[in-house]
């Protein structure tokens, strides 16, 4: 074997051992450790481009959101912001996938401007 292959094999083994360690570590991320972005959660049900947006539960004035499936990412953003079909505490129930109906806006203060 040439060192330029054994270089590229290296590099190689160590993508394909690192990748599905940084996956699993994002599934084991806690909701409770969401990132406040509302603006995040409304481009991710407007757009659609990280895959889908499930709605994980509400912890006080707050609805919690995974998106994406392979590295998913949890952000939350202000309760009066969406419109659910069910709400549930954090962990309660099974995560369900919203559309855009279901968050109409992005505004970041608690009480959404009323």
């Amino acid at each position: 074997m040439t060192r330029k292959f054994q270089v590229v094999a290296l590099i190689c083994t160590t993508v394909a051992a690192i990748l599905p360690g940084c996956a699993l570590w994002a599934h084991l991320q806690s909701p409770e450790r969401a990132e406040a972005d509302p603006w995040a959660v409304y481009i991710g049900v407007l757009k659609g481009f990280k895959g889908d947006v499930l709605y994980v539960g509400t912890r006080e004035s707050y609805a919690y959101f995974r998106i994406g499936s392979v590295f998913p990412t949890y952000y939350k953003t202000p309760a009066c912001n969406t419109i659910l079909p069910r709400v549930f505490d954090i962990g309660a129930e099974t995560p369900y996938v919203v559309a855009f109906a279901n968050v109409p806006s992005y505004d970041s203060s608690l009480n959404c401007g009323r």
